[in-house]
């Protein structure tokens, strides 16, 4: 019985030392180190007092903090109830990473919020009660998918000009109301759903928008330029509405590059409220889901350049001076002296064949008397009317009464004037120009071919008397780059360290180490405890 005792002991003490040996040598190379969470306190629902100044960073001036100021996951809320004067609010802590912030109360004053940028996870809701603004004048940065509503629907908040929703890869819902107004800047890929059952408008948003633009629920987005939409696709539910209004006074071509997908009658508002011979090209896919009516107001023109996806459904216009829908009906080039813009535009339901800056001088003949300091342009468009309106603006700073439209023709090789031509003065995208509008028949003595075959051949420019000419040239001596130069995007430099690692809620971690001396101190122990056994074991034999 004791020889079995005493191999049962061996036989533990063998499993003791290989148990040793296991964790010396076959962990010997292993040192762990995993992060356990500390605990984690719910955040706090810091509530703006401003006890004793307009600083965040003093703990006094906040209530429901914990005695300090606000932390990484707090929710700030500001009350205007009983605010005295309009108070701007400086937020002097760094990256501050809030969860929501809420504005509320029932005062008749604002609060503005600026300084440094903060990073916002649980989003913005405004619950106030009274007609006033709030004005966020600091970056924020989204750090999850969220909402900033308007739940009081009846105070504005407005993101200042010169300042950024990055929203970067997540999603932003735009709800509850109709007095949310963005000045500043959409920075990012993700989804924006506007859906606030009213209007909102986007007076500032950056070309750095590159994902997506939802407009639901009976909501009406309005812009005054299209670059504000940035490069993002565009989705108009039905009964919503993308309302696309400008206000420049001269003729202004707006390019619309974006991809368009309409679903409702009045999806699309495009108009320039100045009553200004705009027009808006529509480069991007418009796709349609019904039938879509274009309220096209005012003087403007419009013209799809892009590619249209009818789905069986059918594009029209309401109230349209002009309507092409054809990717031939307006063209821009540039000018063969000077090289400023030149555009074209032809009546609807034509097509530009061909169009071509020339030189007088390249000409087989030149034109007594007259110099032509912009070139002249070539051009062919058919399906044309027996009779065609034909507008040519070209960039330069001469004035009506320096130049006359003048006709070539090859085949004759003369230059004769335009009868019935006007020359107007006006601006293109913010620079001076000329406005040539006359009138063309097929086959008749401006159609070069001279024949009635649907095509008209067209070689026209403004002329200056030579002793004009030279004075004329001179002003032209300005790059294309004056007429498309456009303003550097707003940096964002002072936004939160995209780097710093993000706040789990659960405070900072507890660092556990298992190294090689534990391990040693595990086997030797082990080790011991075995031998001690088995010598007890011998002694009670003995």
């Amino acid at each position: 019985m004791k020889i079995k005792k005493h191999r049962g002991l061996h036989k533990l003490f063998k499993r003791l030392t290989r148990l040793a040996v296991l964790l010396a040598f076959g962990l010997v190379a292993l040192s762990v180190s995993y992060a356990l969470p500390a605990y984690a306190s719910a955040p706090n629902n810091c509530s703006w007092t401003g006890a004793q100044s307009n600083e965040w960073s003093v703990a006094a001036n906040w209530s429901g903090c914990g005695g300090t100021h606000p932390q990484d996951g707090d929710n700030l809320i500001f009350d205007n109830t009983g605010l005295g004067e309009i108070t701007t609010l400086n937020n002097d802590l760094a990256n501050l990473q809030a969860g929501s912030i809420t504005l509320t109360g029932s005062g008749n004053n604002s609060y503005y919020l600026n300084g440094n940028d903060i990073s916002l996870s649980g989003g913005i809701d405004n619950t106030a009660g009274m007609s006033e603004i709030w004005l966020i004048n600091l970056n924020i940065k989204l750090t999850a998918d969220q909402t900033f509503a308007d739940t009081g629907r009846q105070s504005a908040y407005y993101v200042a000009q010169g300042k950024s929703i990055i929203v970067g890869s997540h999603n932003l819902t735009i709800t509850d109301g109709n007095y949310l107004i963005v000045y500043g800047d959409i920075i990012g890929d993700g989804t924006v759903r506007v859906a606030t059952g009213g209007s909102a408008s986007l007076v500032v948003a950056s070309a750095n928008f590159t994902g997506k633009w939802i407009i639901s629920g009976n909501t009406t987005l309005s812009i005054a330029n299209p670059d504000q939409l940035g490069t993002a696709s565009v989705t108009v539910e039905n009964g919503s509405q993308l309302r696309i209004v400008t206000s420049d006074t001269g003729d202004t071509i707006h390019t619309i590059a974006n991809d368009i997908t309409v679903s409702g009658i009045n999806g699309l508002l495009i108009n320039n409220m100045m009553y200004a011979y705009d027009i808006f090209e529509l480069s991007g896919t418009i796709t349609l889901l019904s039938d879509v009516q274009v309220n096209l107001g005012g003087m403007s023109s419009l013209y799809l350049t892009g590619k249209l996806v009818t789905n069986g459904h059918a594009l029209t216009t309401y109230d349209a001076v002009d309507y092409v829908n054809n990717a031939y009906g307006y063209h821009e080039l540039l000018n063969a002296e000077s090289s400023r813009p030149v555009t074209i535009l032809t009546p609807q339901s034509t097509l530009l064949d061909a169009q071509t800056a020339i030189k007088e001088s390249s000409l087989s003949a030149q034109d007594t008397g007259y110099d032509y300091p912009l070139g002249l342009v070539n051009y062919t468009f058919s399906n044309a009317a027996a009779s065609n309106q034909v507008v040519l603006i070209f960039v330069t700073d001469l004035t009506p009464s320096q130049v006359i439209a003048r006709k070539y023709n090859a085949i004759t090789k003369q230059y004769n004037d335009i009868p019935g031509a006007t020359i107007t003065a006006t601006t293109f995208s913010g620079n001076p120009a000329l406005r040539l509008t006359y009138d063309i028949t097929d086959g008749g003595p401006l159609d070069q071919d001279g024949t009635v075959n649907g095509t008209i051949i067209d070689p026209v420019g403004l002329a200056t008397v030579a002793s004009a000419a030279s004075s004329g040239s001179n002003s032209q001596s300005q790059s294309t780059a004056d007429s498309s130069s456009t303003p550097q995007q707003q940096s964002n430099s002072s936004s939160p360290d995209a780097t710093k690692a993000p706040d789990t809620g659960y405070g900072a971690p507890v660092q556990l180490s298992l190294s090689i001396t534990v391990l040693a101190i595990v086997a030797t122990t082990a080790t011991s405890a075995g031998l001690a056994m088995l010598r007890g074991q011998n002694r009670s034999k003995n």
